[in-house]
């Protein structure tokens, strides 16, 4: 048994929660491009070799969706980040963005080629508690509005979320946030 043969033997959901997240790596395509796509394909593959799972759902990202040097007032599943966009401009996270994304399209090709039934979950943005000892890229995003973190709160104004706050209050004049946040964000 090589990779992830034995956890996934007999399973009938797999659930893909992880991926590398350094954003500050000096070898991006070794330390979190490569892995991130060869991660998702040994899970795919032990999948497709144990011949009992049912579905395997991944935890993508917002960030293989819509970084793109003009944003779109919608998203659905046919939109992809630009990588090229991503690695020309190395705007903060752009190794997350470039590695999920083309992780999530390997995985789709290698779904369809092996009959996996394979779906994905779109979060914006992922907080909550830890188990490494520094502080998570995701975490410290989520907290730039209040830390005042620029690079990462430039990736919090790239995301659709922003699209659905501005949504939610052009639609209804009260709605409001239960903390405040800049302006620019609404």
């Amino acid at each position: 048994m090589e990779g992830f043969d034995e956890a996934i033997q007999g399973c009938t959901g797999v659930f893909h929660l992880a991926t590398p997240m350094d954003f500050e790596s000096k070898d991006p395509e070794n330390e979190v491009i490569r892995p991130t796509i060869n991660g998702m394909l040994g899970i795919m593959k032990s999948c497709a070799k144990a011949k009992t799972v049912c579905r395997l759902v991944f935890t993508s990202s917002a960030g293989t969706v819509c970084m793109q040097q003009h944003k779109q007032s919608a998203y659905d599943e046919r939109c992809w980040s630009d990588v090229e966009f991503c690695m020309a401009t190395k705007m903060t996270g752009w190794m997350y963005f470039v590695s999920k994304t083309l992780a999530e399209q390997a995985a789709w090709k290698f779904a369809q080629e092996n009959g996996i039934d394979f779906i994905t979950i779109i979060p914006t943005l992922v907080v909550g508690p830890f188990l490494i000892p520094t502080m998570p890229p995701s975490l410290v995003t989520a907290l730039s509005p209040i830390t005042g973190n620029e690079a990462r709160y430039s990736i919090i104004k790239q995301r659709p979320h922003t699209l659905i706050l501005s949504t939610l209050k052009q639609k209804d004049a009260t709605f409001a946030l239960p903390m405040t946040l800049p302006s620019s964000i609404l």
